[in-house]
């Protein structure tokens, strides 16, 4: 399984990538495909156009002091034992001041998909885990994810409904 973290100490957000997983018994054209499908979905998150770049504009001093990172952990194609023991997210970090939240990427939401809609499903992914944050942490931090999801809203140039 090939990881890759990025953490930078002024920016809100962080992008982690595992996967795509395999089995062990893998043959040589299902270890490439999946090599394949892991350079190209860090295209996505890293690359030249990657969402890593809109993300890095949200900086954390005026979202409040408990959090510092929220991490977005994508898997891509997990097995499904990895799924079976993968919670939703991590939870609160309070000495890191971390929260992660995982977003489960396949075939199905995202490779078999055109690059506009694995955009979207990108874009999505992030605006729904904020939601959920919010919804999840409501009252118990000081961070204003309602400030975060309009801001990342704009960066992803969605309609504000």
């Amino acid at each position: 399984m090939k990881t890759s973290l990025v953490h930078q100490k002024e920016n809100l957000f962080g992008c982690f990538v595992s996967g795509p997983s395999l089995l062990g018994d893998a043959t040589k054209h299902e270890d490439e495909a999946a090599e394949e499908k892991g350079k190209s979905f860090r295209r996505y998150i890293w690359g030249d156009i990657g969402i890593d770049h809109l993300l890095k504009q949200v900086v954390n001093i005026e979202y409040g002091n408990d959090v510092k990172l929220i991490l977005f952990q994508f898997y891509l194609n997990p097995l499904q034992y990895e799924l079976d023991h993968l919670d939703k997210g991590e939870g609160f970090r309070k000495r890191e001041k971390s929260i992660g939240k995982n977003i489960i990427v396949t075939d199905e939401n995202f490779f078999e998909k055109t690059e506009g809609e694995r955009l979207e499903f990108l874009e999505a992914s992030i605006l729904n885990s904020l939601i959920q944050l919010e919804e999840e942490h409501k009252g118990k931090l000081d961070t204003r994810f309602d400030l975060l999801i309009r801001e990342v809203k704009k960066l992803f140039n969605f309609s504000e409904n």
